[in-house]
């Protein structure tokens, strides 16, 4: 009797587990069908660029099916420069007992700078102004610009003459060159004008605005980024095109996400 009992027991568990495992497999089927009937399952929009180096291509889900021609001849860069002023180390001081101020005016450089240069100052954007704290080395000048939030950047970096500072807009297009000038007690060499021709700096990069046609339109934008082109879609500009080549921009609609469900 205690044979048959724990016979009949173990009938009942293997049943009790067979029963658990249809029903853990109805409920993932059950599952899969409602995320197939979800229209999302079929409707994924999918962007491709045929050419990666010249642009890429990211998509929403609100994004809309076509495609573009793109040809790039020139990207954004924003205005860079480095400080006049070369210094022995980065504990070097550079300002004196009171605080001094730093003005950055945005605008436009036409010329060889240090040879004849002119700068023309963008009108939509008011001059920042930067504070210098007392006794700063060089060091704590370089923070106390990164702490203004005055639309340029800074480093240090290391040259045969010594510890230079460069200095680069936050921003690209061809309106974000600058002239930064000093006054206070900061060191005379603590400054870029690219229109003096005594104590310009050195210029590193011009800045310029993005040229590039799509579907034959020629465009010029102040960025690398473009989000008007394919509704729902941002493309972002990588390379210049080769001569007479084309990069085609395509989204579609994305099956990929059907496949794996029903997997």
């Amino acid at each position: 009797p205690l044979t048959q009992l724990q016979s009949k027991q173990a009938k009942a568990s293997a049943k009790i587990s067979a029963w658990g495992t249809v029903k853990s497999a109805v409920a993932t089927f059950q599952t899969a069908t409602q995320t197939l009937q979800s229209a999302t399952a079929f409707n994924q929009p999918k962007g491709t660029s045929s050419d990666s180096a010249v642009a890429s291509i990211t998509t929403t889900s609100a994004a809309a099916v076509g495609s573009i021609n793109l040809e790039v001849s020139q990207l954004a860069t924003a205005g860079k420069a480095t400080l006049l002023g070369s210094y022995a180390s980065n504990s070097t001081v550079v300002n004196g007992a009171t605080a001094s101020t730093m003005t950055v005016y945005f605008g436009t450089t036409s010329g060889t700078v240090g040879s004849g240069a002119t700068f023309a100052n963008d009108a939509s954007v008011s001059p920042k102004t930067i504070t210098i704290r007392a006794n700063a080395t060089l060091d704590q000048a370089v923070a106390d610009i990164n702490g203004a939030n005055a639309g340029v950047n800074a480093r240090i970096v290391s040259t045969p003459t010594g510890k230079r500072v460069v200095i680069e807009s936050t921003a690209t297009g061809g309106k974000t060159d600058f002239r930064m000038l000093r006054s206070g007690s900061i060191d005379a060499n603590f400054a870029y004008d690219p229109s003096n021709n005594a104590s310009a700096g050195n210029e590193l990069v011009r800045a310029q605005n993005a040229q590039y046609k799509i579907d034959d339109v020629a465009i010029s934008a102040a960025s690398n980024t473009i989000t008007d082109a394919l509704a729902g879609s941002t493309i972002t500009l990588k390379g210049v095109s080769a001569a007479g080549k084309k990069a085609n921009l395509t989204v579609a609609t994305d099956t990929s996400g059907v496949k794996t469900q029903l997997e």
